[in-house]
């Protein structure tokens, strides 16, 4: 037992005089609950009151970021809502969180300042700021690896081409009816280029070739 502390059975239990051998949540001395020094909570209930607060302040963490000359912040561990600082001449400055709205292509969407912008793309700009949000060109996509167009966590957004963007659509057949053979013909698209993979009887043929056709050329996709 430490020599700094007290003898609080004298006290009654109470808190403990000394302060360097009590509970770190409720200040309970440990010496007068029989705990061994090197202890740091009175009771499991203590000890969990203590890791939630740890795990809240986690999720409370913020990362800070500008555009379109409006200063936001983003959850860093949920990506869902985002905020903006507004500043009104009746009201002192405060942070206001963005409403989604839902685009016609199934994305969701914010409005920064008066321009909408879809929400995936705001998001994996907050955590990658060196990105071009504003290039829109095929080769600057982002692509969400579940095929969720809502699901805009950071772990389900990449950078994608165009091209690879459509690779990865639960929709994608990659075969169509060709009615001058009256077969089913497999297709897949490989460097730009279409190729051919066999006509098919039977449509689920069709569709396992060019299952077996993706694994092969675009396997993360």
């Amino acid at each position: 037992m430490s020599t700094n502390s007290c003898n609080c059975l004298i006290h009654g239990g109470l808190k403990c005089c000394i302060g360097d051998f009590n509970c770190v949540c409720c200040n309970e001395c440990l010496y007068w609950k029989g705990y061994e020094e090197g202890s740091e909570f009175c009771s499991n209930k203590c000890e969990n009151i203590v890791n939630n607060k740890q795990k809240n302040l986690g999720k409370m963490e913020y990362i800070y970021f500008e555009l379109n000359d409006r200063k936001l912040k983003i959850n860093r561990e949920n990506s869902q809502d985002i905020w903006i600082w507004r500043e009104t001449k009746t009201k002192n400055p405060y942070w206001w969180r963005l409403g989604l709205c839902v685009h016609n292509g199934g994305y969701f969407v914010v409005y920064i300042g008066i321009k909408p912008m879809l929400h995936h793309r705001v998001v994996f700009y907050a955590h990658n700021q060196g990105w071009e949000i504003h290039d829109s060109s095929p080769l600057n996509s982002i692509d969400h690896r579940d095929c969720n167009k809502q699901n805009n966590n950071l772990n389900n957004l990449r950078i994608a081409t165009h091209q690879q963007n459509t690779w990865n659509r639960k929709n994608t057949k990659g075969y169509c009816w060709n009615k001058w053979s009256k077969k089913w013909n497999a297709l897949i698209r490989v460097n730009g280029k279409q190729r051919h993979l066999g006509y098919f009887d039977i449509e689920e043929e069709a569709r396992l070739a060019y299952l077996t056709a993706k694994k092969i050329h675009h396997p993360d996709w």
